[in-house]
């Protein structure tokens, strides 16, 4: 009587069994909307570079053809914070809504909530260590050019720019004048009058280079640092052949351009003013000392 009891009673067992992990299963895969905050990571992830010219041009576009400006409701402020949400959501293929710039819900399991959180945690880390780069250059007589390695002592006319960067990012750096110049001249003539209709360009004069810092292995007082670029100077001292139209005469000053490479790749202490490299100078008898100091940033 027990053992029919038990026969019939089994099956019951294993159907109530059944529908429990199931629920469980179900709870566990069910969905919910999560807020993430990232505007912190917009102090560290780098600014994509900026094609100078093109920023003119779309700048000067916009003084000569203003747009109606589009209402606070629907102007987009799409940045690097904002690709990097984009990214994650679609590589988890999940929905993601961006509420304001650098806030963001999102619909998903828990175990993909827990998978975002991660991946914006090892993001974090990639950036958290940072360091402020001091970096000078300035003129010295040629037969007094220090070694690269040495310790640096500026002299005037003395040039500095201040930056801080993340470890193993490259971060543009940038440190320039720029001179605008006619670059050519086409004649126009209309009744009774000519003139000319006027093409200009832009020279710029002073450092553009890329900054790396942290590559390869260091310890608390050694880094590594790697520097590319170039350094120019403009001279207004040349003026064109002379232009001829309709019995009148005219020239335009053109700009002579000198460039500097600059490329280098050095271990150097932390805290310690350090000539980099040392190039030819845009006068005679005189070389430009490029030097750096490099201090760990604190969080």
């Amino acid at each position: 009587m027990l053992r029919a009891h038990l026969h019939r009673t089994m099956p019951l067992i294993v159907l109530m069994t059944t529908l429990a992990a199931t629920q469980a299963a179900f709870a566990q895969a069910e969905r919910s909307w999560k807020l993430y905050d990232i505007r912190d990571l917009m102090a560290v992830i780098p600014s994509p570079r900026v094609d100078m010219e093109e920023s003119q041009r779309v700048v000067f576009q916009s003084i000569m053809h203003p747009a109606t400006p589009k209402p606070e409701s629907v102007r987009e402020t799409p940045g690097q914070v904002d690709q990097l949400m984009d990214r994650l959501c679609d590589a988890l293929a999940l929905d993601c809504t961006q509420f304001l710039v650098g806030v963001y819900g999102v619909e998903a399991e828990e175990v993909e909530h827990t998978q975002i959180v991660q991946l914006l945690e090892e993001v974090r880390a990639l950036y958290a260590k940072r360091y402020e780069v001091e970096l000078f250059w300035y003129p010295v007589a040629s037969d007094q050019a220090p070694s690269a390695g040495q310790e640096a002592k500026p002299t005037d006319p003395l040039h500095r720019h201040c930056i801080v960067v993340s470890r193993g990012t490259p971060t543009q750096l940038t440190q320039v004048s720029q001179y605008r110049y006619v670059a050519g001249l086409q004649p126009v003539v209309a009744t009774s009058s000519a003139a000319y209709d006027v093409e200009t360009r832009t020279a710029e004069e002073g450092l553009r280079a890329t900054i790396l810092v942290g590559i390869g292995e260091e310890d608390l007082n050694v880094t590594a640092l790697q520097i590319t670029g170039d350094l120019r100077r403009v001279r207004m001292d040349r003026t064109s052949a002379p232009i001829v139209h309709e019995g009148s005469t005219l020239q335009v000053d053109l700009p002579v351009v000198t460039v500097r490479s600059v490329q280098c790749s050095r271990r150097i202490g932390i805290g310690a003013l350090t000539v980099l490299t040392v190039v030819d100078g845009f006068e005679e008898g005189q070389c430009l000392v490029i030097a750096v100091r490099v201090r760990r940033v604190s969080l």
